[in-house]
């Protein structure tokens, strides 16, 4: 198979529902806390907290192959604040280097709009990137790269 990491806009976000709802269920099984919350929380009250951030302030990528979508990474600036707010690969790309490619290209495209930051540490962690995304839940990368603006 030939994977290619593309990006779509808020308009298509529609796309990701299915795989969403698989994230959901990992989310479900996995989190002891938060169980009640993530039996009735649904895509379209998810992707109701976009509304309010503009286009050129969100990064949609998916990960495709011959039209069928098998991953996704929605990162998003809102506040001078860039965040990393949803990962998923289905099992069967997971470990190719696929999830590491979106983390970096999230990345990438919060450094070229956030460049001064007030936690510096970020931007190093950032600079050296030693995680190796795969070994990682995807639920679990969620809150590794956060940065804030001055």
């Amino acid at each position: 198979m030939s994977y290619s990491i593309k990006t779509i806009t808020k308009n298509d976000l529609y796309l990701l529902k299915p795989l969403w709802q698989k994230l959901n269920e990992i989310h479900l099984s996995d989190s002891p806390h938060f169980k009640d919350f993530y039996k009735t929380f649904t895509f379209e009250q998810r992707i109701v907290s976009f509304d309010t951030i503009i286009p050129d302030n969100m990064l949609i990528q998916i990960v495709e192959d011959a039209g069928k979508i098998f991953g996704f990474c929605i990162s998003a600036i809102t506040n001078e604040t860039g965040e990393i707010e949803s990962l998923f690969l289905e099992e069967s790309v997971r470990g190719i280097n696929l999830g590491e490619t979106l983390c970096r290209n999230a990345i990438d495209w919060m450094k070229k709009r956030i460049t001064q930051t007030h936690h510096q540490s970020y931007l190093n962690l950032i600079k050296q990137y030693p995680v190796n995304i795969p070994r990682y839940h995807q639920a679990d990368i969620l809150s590794i790269y956060k940065f804030h603006s001055a």
